[in-house]
């Protein structure tokens, strides 16, 4: 409690005023946004602007936006939550001593429909407040969907994203690979949802997407856990959208990992 509070005290004026009306019932949401807040105030080179001096009055915003360069970047976060799905609710005690199917195509169904709903909040009322030259950026967090059932590849991130599928086997050839897959079918409904953000103009007011797994972030930094628990630029990974027509420069935000294009996920993500 000590070390969240000291968090929002040192954060709060960067944050929505509903933060303390919501974080009651949207606990790890409202912690993922304070983490990034944080990491956005401390991060070198990049300014970041109190909530109250973006955006236009009775406009939606999203939840930060910060200054690179001189140049404005709107920053919208989100978390993937386990939902309906049966195979993303599973707790760990129950897994003891036995074993599970990882659900991978739930948890890709999931990431697809997070970018969706910020894809269109964005252009229901964010892009009002934008102006021509504005970046905009999508921080996802699966961190709600235990790290036990989490399929940690972040091969699925990129897939949501640069329209391609899952790793291919072809025993004739002995090769792994990917083929084109612009959109996947929802298992409850079977409506398509697009993962071709990246690979086609038409998201070009997406900079880029910002990904992040692990709950160990969620909690402090104890010296006793030192080297124990990563820090959120340790982790996370930037995928940049090759297609933005206003793109976040490489290492803008120091993330470890990052990747710029399909070409660049294959080379380092397909065995």
């Amino acid at each position: 409690i000590d070390y969240w509070n000291e968090r929002y005290y040192l954060n709060s004026q960067y944050l929505d005023i509903k933060f303390i009306s919501e974080f009651s019932y949207s606990t790890e949401a409202c912690l993922w946004e304070l983490t990034l807040c944080d990491y956005l105030r401390r991060s070198p080179g990049i300014e970041l602007l109190e909530y109250k001096a973006f955006g236009k009055k009775n406009k939606s915003k999203p939840d930060f936006c910060f200054l690179f360069q001189n140049k404005k970047y709107y920053l919208e976060a989100t978390v993937v939550n386990p939902g309906e799905y049966s195979e993303l609710n599973i707790k760990l005690e129950d897994l003891l001593g036995s074993s599970c199917r990882i659900p991978r195509e739930e948890f890709k169904e999931k990431i697809c429909a997070a970018l969706n709903s910020k894809v269109q909040r964005y252009k229901t009322g964010y892009r009002d407040i934008f102006d021509e030259d504005d970046g905009f950026i999508i921080a996802i967090s699966s961190s709600p969907i235990g790290m036990h059932i989490n399929p940690n590849d972040p091969l699925i991130e990129a897939s949501c994203l640069y329209g391609f599928s899952e790793r291919q086997y072809y025993p004739d050839t002995d090769k792994v690979i990917i083929n084109e897959e612009l959109s996947i079918s929802k298992k409850k409904n079977g409506n398509r949802i697009d993962t071709d953000y990246f690979a086609t103009e038409k998201y070009d007011f997406i900079s880029g997407v910002l990904v992040s797994r692990e709950l160990s972030i969620f909690y402090p930094k104890f010296e006793n856990l030192k080297n124990i628990i990563s820090e959120l630029e340790d982790e996370s990974v930037y995928y940049h959208n090759p297609k933005a027509k206003n793109p976040l420069p490489r290492q803008a935000l120091s993330i470890k990992y990052e990747f710029e294009s399909r070409d660049e996920v294959e080379k380092a993500l397909v065995r």
